[in-house]
């Protein structure tokens, strides 16, 4: 049994009680820094659901490369597909997993389509990052963080 002292642990972390949220020091927010933060939030949200859409709806497709006599397990590579350099070493990779090659005639529909959606998830990817850095720019600024308690918390993560 726990003592009263002492929070209880969940999942490793210590759940907060009121008494502990009551002590944070939450700073005033006005509406322009809420809006600001919504549509930031917002948007890192929506790149994340297209590009997850994106890796998905060809991770899905990869097993139709495998011959009907072999078993479609794919890989951490195949799975993380748009990882890799390019279409060759997807190519490669098709290979060694399924003990065949993609056939001539879907060869240039695989390159065109994996390309295209590894540009999109790249661009995506970047539109989170800089949708996240927003975010973390209006907390900082929000909480008054020096340059120097930003690379402190910047180097703790």
């Amino acid at each position: 049994m726990l003592s009263s002292m002492s929070p209880p642990v969940r999942g490793g972390y210590h759940e907060l009680r009121v008494q502990y949220v009551e002590k944070l020091p939450i700073p005033k927010w006005d509406d322009t820094r809420r809006a600001q933060l919504a549509t930031e939030s917002k948007r890192a949200s929506s790149a994340a659901h297209k590009r997850l859409a994106l890796q998905t709806a060809l991770t899905r497709r990869i097993p139709d490369l495998c011959p009907p006599e072999r078993e479609p397990k794919l890989t951490t590579r195949l799975q993380e597909w748009w990882t890799l350099p390019d279409f060759a070493t997807f190519r490669a990779e098709v290979k060694k997993v399924f003990k065949a090659d993609i056939p001539l005639t879907d060869r240039s529909d695989w390159e065109d389509w994996i390309n295209r959606d590894r540009a999109e998830i790249a661009r995506l990817t970047a539109e989170i990052a800089q949708a996240e850095a927003q975010i973390d720019s209006i907390v900082y600024d929000l909480f008054d963080l020096t340059e120097d308690e930003i690379a402190l918390l910047e180097s703790a993560v």
